[in-house]
């Protein structure tokens, strides 16, 4: 294997037999699937051991999003298709360099994300910056409240300037409003 095809060796557009990558996606798949158990468990534990896990949770998308960046946002920014479709409370993203920038679509053109002054509400124009603009699949981020409750969660956040890139980032706010503990 030449040093281009490591650097690509996880690619999903290239089909290839690895174990243990299955392995470890099937364990991320569970761990997601069973995240709000986990956190709510922690929590009826003790509340800052529920803080903890939510945010141990939270810097662990942070690092699953760079390396997603790392690894794809080259071909995700050239292959990708730009969405539509959109509904009420879908997780947007765009592709900046060497991350992805999330929001959450709250209808009528317009966007809710988290910039480093604030949360505030943007038109998928000024969202996208230029990028094509994307959206997670529920499976990709679970939706366990009705997309009313999901916008209603977000309206009750906006103006908040409490960014961090570990633990309450763009993405990190968008999965709170769409599957976060109330």
């Amino acid at each position: 294997m030449g040093l281009f095809d490591s650097l690509f060796s996880d690619n999903p557009f290239v089909i290839h037999e690895n174990p243990r990558h299955n392995t470890d996606k099937i364990v991320r798949q569970v761990i997601k699937e069973q995240r709000r158990e986990i956190e709510q468990r922690a929590e009826d534990l003790h509340p800052s051991l529920g803080k903890v896990t939510k945010s141990l949770f939270n810097f662990n998308d942070t690092v699953e999003n760079a390396n997603d960046s790392l690894k794809y946002g080259v071909l995700r920014s050239l292959l990708a298709f730009e969405v539509k479709d959109l509904a009420k409370a879908d997780h947007l993203f765009v592709q900046r360099a060497g991350y992805t920038h999330h929001g959450l679509f709250i209808g009528d053109g317009k966007v809710i994300h988290y910039l480093l002054e604030k949360l505030k509400i943007d038109s998928l124009e000024t969202f996208a910056d230029g990028s094509k603009i994307q959206k997670k699949s529920d499976d990709e981020s679970p939706i366990y409240y009705s997309r009313d409750r999901v916008i209603s969660r977000a309206y009750s956040r906006l103006g908040e300037d409490n960014y961090n890139l570990f633990c309450n980032n763009c993405e990190n706010f968008v999965r709170w409003c769409r599957n976060g503990t109330e």
